[in-house]
């Protein structure tokens, strides 16, 4: 298939976007966690079960769990904060 050059373009903008989002692991966070009921919008980490601050739910945590698998995955890089070992 032929694409026009306006059409070539967008295809790689879409290429290095995604390559750029898989690199900052942006797709780690709690909404693609085991742990994390999406109905409820609470982590099961915690006892009780609490919802997850906005950084965690942006950035993930340690304990990040990936819904397709049983096993654990390397946290996404997040910015440093006081209680960063902790899941909140």
């Amino acid at each position: 298939m032929n694409l026009t050059p306006s059409q070539a373009f967008r295809k790689q903008i879409a290429k290095v976007l995604q390559d750029v989002m898989d690199e900052c692991d942006i797709w780690k966070t709690c909404i693609n966690c085991k742990h994390f009921v999406e109905q409820t919008e609470l982590c099961m980490l915690s006892v009780p079960p609490l919802r997850p601050p906005a950084r965690i739910i942006t950035f993930g945590c340690n304990a990040f769990l990936d819904v397709d698998s049983d096993k654990a995955v390397a946290p996404p890089k997040q910015p440093k904060v006081a209680d960063d070992d902790i899941p909140f």
